[in-house]
């Protein structure tokens, strides 16, 4: 990826990475983690995560290095117990992460914070539906 300097992962691969890798999650969604959409016929519990906004913040009239990306990362279960299970795990992975996130060559955050969730049950599909509102504070190009 020439020209991205130091920073080789956009912010959605990292945020990939990091629950991925986050062991308790893990634990309960394995590899059941995918961008936007949910694919039909999924096993559950699993997650799906999607970038709802991004801005610069802006320093005394000029851009800065400094991106604030608000994310939509939903937890999918089959019963109301481990949907909440999973959306606590996300919680304690992200809230007020900083650092490397997404390993060596990932994007160095300076803030997260969940800032909101809600409970859906999906009746069509008969599956519940916890989104959490994330933002993160990282360094961008």
């Amino acid at each position: 990826m020439k020209g991205r300097g130091l920073f080789k992962m956009k912010i959605e691969e990292a945020l990939f990475s990091h629950l991925r890798n986050y062991i308790p999650l893990a634990g309960l969604v394995g590899e059941r983690i995918y961008p936007l959409v949910l694919p039909r016929g999924s096993a559950l519990p699993a997650l799906t995560y999607q970038k709802i906004s991004q801005t610069k913040e802006r320093t005394l009239g000029n851009s800065s290095k400094i991106t604030r990306a608000r994310f939509q990362v939903s937890c999918w279960a089959a019963s109301y117990a481990e949907g909440k299970e999973v959306a606590a795990q996300v919680q304690a992975a992200l809230q007020d992460y900083c650092g490397l996130m997404g390993g060596d060559k990932g994007v160095q955050v300076l803030d997260v914070n969940v800032v909101g969730e809600r409970d859906i049950y999906e009746s069509d599909a008969s599956v519940y539906h916890l989104p959490l509102d994330v933002m993160i504070i990282y360094y961008s190009l």
